[in-house]
């Protein structure tokens, strides 16, 4: 092992994170600490959400959202609108360092459902690096995850074609 070099290992889980570091004499700490906001809260999005959501849907598309992204909150609108159109669900993730009060007064607009209020808390979510920008999307189809994450707002029409080449390549 090199001198300059620090060998970590992470292991991320919805309620702990723990970081085991090696020094150069191969010497272990280990870093632990809960998660804030525990999973069964319904203030929080969870890998059992995700789950729930892919098995219950054919086809959908996870939306992420922050109201301190004002193209993200208006992105709502136009994702909404290509889910319809392609007959498909869409569940919108809020940014899990969102500020909850203001996420309420800028999404009053856009008529976004009370469950996207819901701070993403999912470690799949998460490791999938859905929180990259707002918006951005995730395409599932049949069970399982079909995209990488899309960042960027789209209008409708460009959601419709972007996520129809998902759903029929699959």
């Amino acid at each position: 092992m090199a001198a300059d070099r620090v060998v970590a290992v992470s292991r991320i889980a919805a309620d702990d994170e723990t970081i085991v570091t090696l020094d150069a004499s191969c010497q272990a700490r280990i870093d632990s600490h809960p998660v804030p906001e525990q999973a069964n809260s319904p203030d929080v999005f969870t890998d059992e959400d995700v789950a729930a959501i892919v098995d219950s849907n054919e086809a959908g598309v996870f939306y992420a959202w922050s109201p301190h992204m004002p193209l993200s909150v208006d992105g709502y609108a136009e994702i909404r609108a290509a889910a319809e159109a392609l007959n498909i669900a869409v569940t919108p993730v809020l940014n899990g360092h969102a500020n909850i009060g203001y996420a309420h007064d800028r999404a009053r607009r856009v008529d976004m459902p009370a469950a996207g209020f819901a701070r993403n808390r999912s470690v799949e979510l998460n490791m999938r690096a859905l929180n990259v920008h707002a918006p951005a999307i995730l395409i599932y189809a049949h069970g399982r995850i079909v995209s990488p994450v899309i960042p960027g707002f789209r209008y409708a029409q460009d959601y419709e074609g972007l996520i129809g080449q998902f759903l029929e390549s699959r």
